[in-house]
């Protein structure tokens, strides 16, 4: 067991889940004995290569067969839930994990929250960030990220830009992503002021401005009747090293229809 285990683990590293499988196969053939060490190699492999139905099916065979799970075991799979866009099944083993008393850390709850954070529910996004505060767990840009993004799914851009602040009063390092998805909520609220607030705060920290950035703090000025801002936002890229595309040139071309 021991050998076979190191040689999962070795499939684990390069994501070479299909000989992970074939692996357990035969160690199952030859009735060796399948543990935790096992099963966690075998679900980090699928998860390193994208195969978040073996992992989950991994899984289920290691519950029936009685095996303990872990934390290793739980953010392995969650993780592989939660790049696929599969939120659900993520949040449903969070609590299937947290009824079978297995400790969470950082990692577990951060991969919950991306997971949300891929069209799942705002509110569950912001209970489990205020769990791992609860928990005195140490949070960054990608986790607080992807709770704004759970929000602007949500439209929820009030607390989008809540979330925002609470970062620029830390020490957390911000990038052009968060201050998209944050500008974003502010466009579906058409909230442009909040917007060009937002933009002004990427300037003043020297975060730099992608197409996405500007393109969303068009939109917001435009949703808003605000073309002359717009526009503004268009020249500035205009003079900027930003690449612009067709759709950036029909916003300003629909901002001045206005």
């Amino acid at each position: 067991t021991i050998a076979t285990n190191s040689l999962i683990s070795a499939c684990e590293k390069g994501g070479a889940w299909e000989k992970a499988l074939q692996l357990i196969g035969v160690m199952v053939q030859g009735m060796l004995t399948l543990d935790r060490i096992t099963f966690n190699a075998a679900i980090s492999a699928c998860e390193t290569g994208g195969e978040w139905g073996k992992a989950l099916w991994l899984l289920a065979v290691m519950v029936q067969s009685k095996v303990q799970i872990d934390t290793i075991t739980c953010n392995a799979t969650i993780s592989a839930f939660g790049r696929a866009g599969e939120w659900e099944k993520a949040l449903s083993l969070l609590d299937f994990a947290t009824q079978s008393a297995v400790e969470l850390d950082t990692i577990t709850c951060g991969d919950a929250i991306s997971a949300c954070g891929k069209g799942g529910p705002w509110e569950k996004a912001l209970q489990l960030l205020r769990a791992m505060a609860q928990r005195s767990f140490k949070s960054n840009a990608i986790i607080i990220g992807a709770v704004i993004s759970a929000c602007d799914e949500g439209g929820e851009w009030e607390k989008s830009l809540q979330l925002l602040n609470v970062m620029v009063q830390s020490e957390v390092e911000l990038d052009a992503q968060i201050f998209s998805s944050a500008i974003t909520a502010c466009q579906k609220g058409r909230e442009w002021e909040a917007a060009l607030q937002l933009l002004r705060a990427m300037s003043q920290r020297q975060v730099g401005m992608d197409m996405i950035t500007f393109s969303v703090g068009m939109g917001a000025c435009e949703k808003s009747g605000e073309w002359e801002r717009a526009l503004s936002l268009f020249s500035s890229m205009m003079e900027s090293s930003v690449q612009v595309n067709a759709i950036i040139f029909n916003s300003a071309i629909d901002a001045c229809k206005r």
